[in-house]
Formats: C-alpha cells, structure tokens, sequence
C-alpha cells in the first residue's frame, strides 16, 4: 500500500515535470510505441510498474532518482482550514466529518452514501456546501477535485471545531493514557521557564514534527490498514489555569 500511494504521488510529479518541459503525451507514446491513450492511462494510473515508470522518464529525459529524492525529501506545507471553514465545521461537524471522510479515507460520495445509509439529497447537501467553502469544486458531471492537499489540519488561531470536542477528547486521552494496559501510550510532562521567543520557537519545533509525519501520514497510509493514532499537544501558564495553580503548594504538613 506504501508503494502504491508512492507511485501516485511520483506520477503526479512527472506530469508536472513534463509540463513544465512541454512534451506533448504524443511524442512520449511514439517514443514508446504505444498508443497516445496508452500513455495517459499510464500517468493516470493508480499503480504502474517499476519497469513502466523508467521507461516513462526515459523518454521523457527526466532522471527518476531526482523524483524520488524530491519526493522523499519534500518539506511537507501544512494547509490550514480557513475562518470561514473553521466556523461551519463549528457549527456543522457532520459536515467536516463528511469532508475528512471524502478527503481522507479516498471515499466517493456515493460510497459514503452506502457506508452511512444518506440520501442522494443529503449527498448533495454537504457537497455544495463544501463546494461553497472553497474545499472542492464539482465538474458538471458531478466529478470531485479537491482544492486543498494534505497534510491538512486547524491551526492559526481558527480552532471553533476542535475546541468544541477539545473537552470530550482530553477525557478519552486521560482513559487510554493512564488505563491498565495501555502502557503503550506516550505520555511527556515537562514544566519549563521559557522566554517568549524561545516558547515561539518550541511550538515551532513541535507544529514542523507534527506535520512531518502528518504528511507521511496522509500521503502513505490513510487507505490503509495500520491503527489510527492520536497526538494532542498543549501547554498552558500552570498559575492561570482556571484560576487555580495546578501544582501543589508546599504546606505545613505532619508527616508520620
């Protein structure tokens, strides 16, 4: 399954690497001896063979060791829901579930129809919906492009949806954390003095992490059957929280 999602990310980098050197599809199919539908079929695939791919950059005179590398070596840009996003999902969140299950999970709309017993009217619904939110946009026969990529996430302040659920989630985190047998779960608390500047650079460190294998993530094992993992990152000033300091005093105490 790795291997295939790869080959689809390096398909998707060698079309642009041949548009950018304007070979028409046609002079590759002659170079091959194939049909012109041939060779779209093959940059188009969802899998294609090792021995294909040469042949394709062969004759497109692109080194494949140069598209592996830059895959492999790709920083990954983490996108952002906008405010406007952030707020439906707020307001809606069987709407963002029906995106990250479109988005995510590689789901067509008429499978998730099926796998959650909709109807094509509400089907309809979410898609002009996300249509008008600017995640997608609909070809006139019903054809889905996605106009975000992965990895994908809240950030920059727009938070409205994973707030909500923030309160629900930490509960969860508390019980598979600290539950007998789940010893597997890891868990860090580090209290720190930092400068603002260097409080800055630490969520800097942990948002680019993060979104390393985020993006290893999505791009690689989403439709896959590997077991899903959470990771929640906060820190918060201990002596205004909720009005109450966290940490326990040091008091009189008898001790025996």
């Amino acid at each position: 399954m790795e291997y295939q999602n790869k080959t689809r990310v390096f398909l998707e980098t060698l079309k642009k690497e041949i548009k950018a050197k304007a070979i028409p599809y046609q002079q590759l199919a002659d170079k091959l001896g194939v049909s012109l539908l041939t060779i779209k079929r093959q940059v188009n695939a969802e899998d294609i063979s090792m021995s294909k791919l040469m042949a394709l950059c062969e004759v497109a005179d692109i080194d494949i060791s140069d598209i592996w590398r830059q895959i492999e070596m790709e920083r990954p840009k983490h996108t952002m829901y906008t405010q406007e996003q952030d707020l439906a999902f707020s307001k809606n969140p069987h709407l963002w579930r029906y995106f990250e299950t479109l988005f995510f999970e590689d789901l067509s709309p008429k499978d998730i129809e099926k796998k959650y017993q909709i109807s094509p009217a509400s089907t309809h619904a979410y898609l002009r919906k996300l249509e008008m939110l600017g995640l997608i946009q609909l070809s006139v026969h019903g054809n889905i492009r996605m106009l975000v990529s992965s990895p994908l996430g809240f950030g920059d302040g727009h938070t409205l949806a994973v707030d909500q659920g923030l309160r629900n989630v930490f509960y969860d985190v508390a019980e598979q954390c600290f539950s007998p047998g789940t010893s597997a779960a890891l868990t860090i608390k580090k209290d720190l003095k930092l400068s603002k500047e260097l409080r800055g650079q630490l969520h800097l460190d942990i948002y680019e992490l993060v979104s390393k294998y985020a993006n290893i993530s999505e791009r690689y094992f989403i439709p896959s059957n590997q077991p899903q993992l959470s990771i929640i990152t906060c820190d918060y000033k201990a002596q205004n929280f909720i009005g109450e300091a966290p940490i326990t005093d040091i008091i009189n105490n008898d001790l025996p």
